[in-house]
């Protein structure tokens, strides 16, 4: 027990030192982030200035998806490109319609993985915008590759 005490502080200590006075938190509208989520919100910690952590929920017509993540980002300039891992969960949302296009009947699809690229802006005030695309991983859409947005503020 007291070894994750101790790994919890120092990534607190860790975390909180590398930004002192910088925008930690943010939230922003999404699309296909998390992937294959459709459009959503999603929140998020900067853990240090080239690290974010993601939590999500988005939905389209078919299904709704949550899913949490982490960017990395490969340079400290105003626009920085990232590299970017995500693990969601899709439900089914069922018309009982049968499209066998958009329903999950592989059970074992309904949680898959994202590898991401792609670009941030983050301007001194907080706005942020970050466009990039999500390599889809044991997904019930068979490995497709998505475009993803999003659009908000850090703070």
């Amino acid at each position: 027990m007291k070894k994750y005490i101790a790994l919890i502080s120092f990534v607190f200590i860790f975390c909180s030192s590398a930004l002192a006075g910088q925008n930690k938190f943010g939230v922003f509208l999404s699309a296909f982030k998390p992937a294959p989520g459709g459009f959503g919100v999603v929140a998020a910690y900067n853990c240090n200035p080239n690290l974010r952590f993601t939590a999500g929920f988005g939905s389209v017509l078919w299904w709704s998806t949550v899913g949490v993540g982490a960017q990395y980002f490969l340079t400290s300039t105003e626009v920085r490109p990232y590299l970017g891992a995500q693990i969601t969960h899709t439900s089914d949302i069922d018309f009982e319609d049968d499209d066998p296009i958009f329903d999950i009947a592989d059970s074992s699809k309904e949680t898959s993985g994202s590898i991401d690229l792609g670009l941030d802006w983050k301007t001194e005030v907080g706005f942020t915008m970050g466009l990039g695309a999500s390599f889809l991983i044991n997904s019930f859409l068979d490995n497709t590759v998505l475009p993803h947005l999003y659009i908000g503020w850090m703070f």
